[in-house]
């Protein structure tokens, strides 16, 4: 079922406060992140799909098309998204290389946990990079 914008908009207001003109805009990469801020936020979002809504419901996402994906990006930017940079990895790389090329298995065991924000790669490869 397609989410109309006004639904986008009161799912995301449970979870996440509006934008103003003293809201303080992230730099994705930038250092200082809130790793539990960007946990909350994906927990809160993921029965919904809305963190990741273009993947499957089963597996965190909302199935949706192209349009609908694009509204639910377009809302967003009116709240105070937490800076998912440390999550990125999980959303932008590693899920959508499962979701293509992954067995049944694998898209259980990584998209899911991805999706609500309990699966975060971005410490491990930061602390292999101190050891180097």
């Amino acid at each position: 079922m397609t989410l109309s914008e006004a639904e986008i908009r009161e799912s995301l207001a449970k979870c996440l406060s509006r934008r103003d003109d003293s809201t303080r805009a992230t730099t994705l990469g930038a250092g200082g992140y809130d790793i539990e801020a960007g946990r909350r936020y994906l927990a809160s979002t993921v029965d919904e799909g809305l963190g990741v809504p273009t993947w499957p419901r089963a597996l965190g996402g909302r199935d949706a098309d192209a349009a609908e994906a694009q509204l639910i990006a377009r809302v967003h930017r009116e709240f105070a998204v937490p800076d998912l940079y440390p999550f990125r990895v999980g959303m932008k790389m590693l899920g959508p290389t499962v979701l293509e090329h992954g067995t049944a298995e694998q898209r259980q065991r990584w998209l899911p946990p991805i999706a609500a924000g309990r699966e975060n790669l971005v410490p491990d490869v930061l602390r292999a990079r101190r050891r180097i």
